[in-house]
């Protein structure tokens, strides 16, 4: 026999009751009359047993009556009439989900983490199913439950997890948790559905749970009802976190000497002061590594609140190319990395014989046109026409010729085009013209008498706004060329087109803009001048930006790529063929030509493209939000719908279906009925026999009286 409640069998205590009653004794409550004592000599009573037990079957019967009664609330039931299996109780499916964002660097947080991770082990059922995931901007699967099978023949699953934990750590990605967490959901829901197995599925999230974790995919999924979610909360042990951010100014020429930055304090910070100043890479140190801070600047900043700084002007300080934060204890987000702003020097040649403070030259709209900006400087050279070009080396980005040519200077001017050279032509003269048509043979000049001011203009038609020089006029805004007009043009005749590309015509048909390709330079061929006397090219707003588009052909454009985050999928310039990526620890990837896009940004850091006219340099930052790493109310998760808690182990199953096992057999029997009844008939029969003595002693009282 069972009992289903055994802590009523403490009420037997109460069978003290009557054996206590039985042996206290009663002082007679009747009073006999005496004749006078006053005869009698006093004699001392003799001690006699003070109490005994005078009614052993009322005893008896009282005691049996609190037994019964005692066993009836404990609920009995014949456990041996029961044919009840427990080999179909359910198992568990436990996706351990271990978080290895960027915040999980903090100072002894992913120690404790792999702490946690070693007690969930040790707490689980073996017959429970474990699986290893770990996530921060995506899913990784360490030890899916599809390899189960096959580890099973080595060594325990839970072994194997606990293994491969000891060779993971934290990346530098941010924590995507809703994606996370759903993708387990559908992958706990998919694995029960094919194996048709009895197991629930459970999830087990060892991370630090940031504030600033991403949640937007749980936002509008309806989770299943079946799937657990058991949170193991990582306190660090000092929750001050300090970061910096660049804040970005409208301006898009503000150089980099007059940055503002933004100091953010947690809302559990321990600390308000910090330091913020310019720091370079170290030359020994590849991962991540700085020199210590210069021209720092203190700041004062609350917990929970934010404050803004304007560093002091760097002065040649080239290679300072990071912002760094002191004073924190959290050191992984206190670097901002940022490329630094290194003006593009290039020289210029005009072979001409225009004076530099001649308005009607072409020189003076020429100096005019390429000023100094914070991303170039252009120095121009100039030199008088002669047979040499002796000013042309493979340090001249861009040559403009005015000046008719000789075969000599030809020559020099074909071997610089053809060693990665840009050259200019502009005949304003017909003998530069017929110059430059016995220099080509693809180039037949036609001589005539030029228009005046006073006569016919031409303007630019037939516009090839697909090539570099034109693209940037392409929208509606900027294609229109029909108020310049052109007074005075040279005539030529293209004899072999294919070799040719016409980038603009007259509107009379003749070719006013063309480009050859020699060798690895290219060679541009202006048909008429910029000068008032010739067009009005240069006083129109479409001269400064054609020339300096041809300059960043010819020198490379100073190309300014923004600030990304790890993860990000950089996009690699169109006009690269093959390239190499560096990576700030020193690492290099190579790219073909079907590879728009680096992907490999794993780390913070400044990039490197090198495989272009320049080098393109890039920085990649933290996620903002992976610095947010106060601690979220858990409440979050219960109100997008996710089932929190934890389902019961296999043994506490057995347990639970044993007990409603129990349950059922008891209400089935019903034993506590009949113990009931006897009860009631053992104290019918004490009553009877309790009254029966009672009289008894009545009428002997009477007899003595």
């Amino acid at each position: 026999m069972s009992l289903l409640a055994p802590l009523y069998f403490l009420g037997l205590a109460a069978i003290s009751l009557p054996i206590l009653f039985h042996l206290i004794r009663r002082t007679p409550r009747g009073r006999q009359q005496f004749s006078s004592l006053m005869f009698l000599s006093p004699s001392p009573p003799r001690l006699t047993r003070r109490s005994r037990i005078e009614n052993w079957l009322l005893l008896l019967l009282r005691a049996a009556a609190l037994i019964l009664l005692a066993m009836a609330f404990a609920r009995p039931f014949l456990r041996q009439v029961a044919n009840l299996s427990l080999d179909g109780v359910r198992g568990r499916r436990v996706a351990i989900l271990l978080d290895t964002s960027a915040s999980m660097q903090r100072d002894g947080v992913w120690q404790q983490a792999i702490t946690k991770l070693n007690h969930t082990l040790d707490d689980l059922d073996p017959a429970d199913e474990v699986a290893l995931y770990t996530f921060d901007g995506e899913v990784t699967a360490v030890v899916p439950f599809a390899e189960q099978a096959t580890m099973r023949l080595e060594k325990s699953t839970h072994e194997v997890v606990r293994t491969k934990a000891t060779e993971l750590s934290p990346s530098w990605q941010h924590s995507d948790l809703g994606t996370a967490l759903v993708t387990i959901a559908e992958e706990l829901t998919l694995s029960t559905d094919e194996t048709d197995t009895l197991a629930v599925a459970q999830i087990m999230v060892i991370s630090d749970m940031q504030q600033g974790a991403d949640l937007k995919a749980v936002q509008g999924y309806e989770w299943p009802e079946e799937v657990r979610v058991a949170v193991l909360s990582i306190d660090p042990a000092d929750p001050s976190n300090g970061t910096l951010s660049l804040l970005r100014t409208e301006d898009e020429s503000e150089s980099i000497d007059t940055i503002r930055v933004r100091v953010a304090n947690s809302v559990d910070s321990s600390v308000d002061q910090f330091h913020v100043g310019w720091a370079g890479p170290t030359k020994t140190d590849a991962d991540g590594g700085h020199s210590p801070p210069y021209k720092t600047v203190p700041i004062y900043v609350p917990a929970g609140q934010s404050r803004v700084v304007q560093l002091p002007q760097l002065t040649g300080q080239e290679s300072s190319d990071r912002l760094v934060l002191t004073g924190d204890a959290a050191q992984f987000d206190n670097t901002f990395y940022v490329v630094p702003q290194v003006q593009d020097e290039v020289e210029l040649v005009y072979i001409g014989s225009d004076k530099p403070d001649d308005p009607a030259g072409l020189l003076y709209y020429l100096d005019l046109a390429l000023s100094e900006t914070p991303q170039r400087k252009v120095q121009l050279a100039t030199q008088p026409p002669d047979e040499s070009l002796a000013t042309l080396t493979l340090t001249t980005r861009l040559a403009v010729l005015t000046a008719p040519l000789t075969k000599a200077g030809f020559e020099r001017l074909n071997g610089y085009v053809q060693s990665g050279g840009s050259a200019l032509i502009v005949p304003t003269t017909a003998e530069s013209a017929t110059s430059l048509a016995a220099t080509f043979d693809e180039i037949d000049y036609i001589p005539s008498e030029t228009g005046t001011r006073d006569g016919d203009y031409r303007m630019f038609v037939d516009i090839d706004f697909s090539h570099p020089l034109f693209k940037p006029f392409a929208t509606p805004r900027y294609s229109d060329f029909t108020k310049i007009h052109f007074w005075n043009h040279q005539r030529f005749a293209l004899i072999s087109e294919h070799t040719a590309d016409v980038l603009a015509n007259f509107d009379n048909g003749d070719p006013a803009f063309w480009q050859y390709t020699i060798g690895n330079g290219k060679l541009y061929v202006l048909a008429s001048g910029w000068h008032p006397d010739d067009s009005q090219l240069a006083l129109s707003t479409k001269f400064v930006p054609l020339l300096n588009t041809m300059l960043d052909q010819a020198a490379g454009s100073p190309v300014e790529m923004p600030s990304f985050v790890v993860g990000d999928a950089v996009p690699m310039p169109a006009d690269t063929k093959l390239f190499t990526v560096t990576k700030p620890n020193g690492t290099k990837t190579e790219l073909d030509d079907e590879d728009h896009w680096f992907r490999e940004t794993d780390e913070p850091g400044i990039y490197e493209i090198q495989g272009g006219t320049v080098p393109i340099r890039f920085a990649v930052n933290l996620m903002a939000r992976e610095t947010d790493t106060a601690m979220m109310d858990l409440e979050q998760l219960s109100e997008l719908g996710i089932q929190l808690g934890e389902h019961a182990t296999r043994e506490e199953e057995s347990d639970r279906q044993r007990q409603l096992r129990d349950i059922e057999l008891e209400s089935q029997q019903q034993l506590w009925r009949w113990l009931i009844v006897v009860v009631l008939g053992v104290l019918a029969l004490e009553t009877w026999l309790a009254g029966r003595g009672s009289r008894t002693r009545t009428r002997s009282a009477g007899d003595v009286e």
